[in-house]
């Protein structure tokens, strides 16, 4: 057993004993473990524990308190997902949820759909003031707006990625930026089939909200459409854009624009996302780098008609 791990449980509950371990595959930016741990009391119980590493570079001491509170607080809104029981200032424990990502759905549409509802029962849960208000401890831990620049967008980078088409998606968002807005919300940030646990049918967890931040919701979807795309395919990402937008008040009116901005994504990168993916080649012989190309290839074609 690692000694983080007897440590924390040590600080959170005194007299626990772990049983069990395992790691948790996937995941560069920290160490992520399943534990049996037998209570003081004699239960058995079976819980994850995350403990972040470094992000971008660097390590952000208010992290695990914030992923923490946000857990707690769309647990609360009716979002499935995992209970988070312990906190320390390096690592929280949450329930571990039955289920695993769906990566080859028997109906890829079904699916979207179901992934259409689950982003719009976030979205909305957080609108308005009652539901920033639920946030508030997260709030306080550094949830804030990500506010996007020039810089991010259509600034020419220094090594631009042209085999994406790098210069092109930014000047398409040069002559297309401001999106028109749309209220606020909490975003999860990373929302694709990778991050969505299911059980027998049903969705039964939304992990991994290490990205989350107060913003426009279209933004996730956008992020979302591209991945379901890569995963379920064109008709699935259809399905889905098409159900989200049935179940909430605002339009779709920005797609295009946050479109663009998520085609940046994986300008640079998209090597690294195929080989990522490694893990599920087996059942998706087809999410190969060259498919990711031309996915995205046809994405910001899309986007860049409006």
């Amino acid at each position: 057993m690692s000694d983080w791990l007897a440590t924390f449980f040590d600080e959170v509950e005194p007299g626990a004993r772990v049983l069990e371990t395992s790691s948790v595959a996937g995941g560069v930016s920290g160490d992520t473990r399943f534990a049996v741990v037998e209570m003081p009391s004699g239960e058995i119980v079976e819980l994850v524990v995350k403990r972040p590493g470094f992000r971008y570079g660097r390590r952000d001491p208010q992290r695990v308190a914030r992923e923490f509170h946000l857990l707690a607080a769309a647990q609360a809104a009716g979002i499935p997902m995992a209970r988070p029981i312990y906190l320390s200032e390096e690592a929280l424990a949450m329930e571990r949820l039955p289920g695993a990502p769906l990566f080859h759905p028997p109906d890829p549409v079904f699916a979207a759909e179901r992934v259409a509802e689950l982003a719009a029962g976030l979205h909305l849960a957080f609108m308005g003031e009652e539901g920033r208000a639920s946030l508030t401890p997260a709030l306080g831990c550094g949830l804030g707006d990500f506010v996007w620049s020039p810089e991010h967008l259509w600034a020419k980078a220094e090594d631009p990625d042209e085999s994406l088409g790098e210069s092109r998606i930014r000047s398409l968002l040069a002559a297309a930026w401001p999106p028109a807005p749309n209220p606020k919300t909490l975003l999860h940030g990373d929302l694709w089939p990778g991050n969505i646990l299911w059980h027998e049918g049903r969705i039964t967890g939304l992990i991994d909200w290490e990205d989350s931040s107060i913003g426009d919701p279209v933004e996730d979807i956008s992020i979302t459409r591209l991945d379901i795309w890569w995963q379920y395919g064109e008709e699935a990402m259809h399905a889905f854009t098409a159900r989200y937008f049935s179940l909430v008040p605002w339009p779709s009116t920005a797609l295009p624009v946050w479109d663009l901005v998520t085609a940046l994504r994986p300008c640079g990168v998209i090597q690294d996302w195929a080989r990522g993916l490694d893990g599920v080649a087996s059942e998706q012989p087809h999410i190969t780098e060259e498919h990711m190309r031309a996915v995205h290839a046809r994405f910001v074609e899309q986007a860049s008609r409006g």
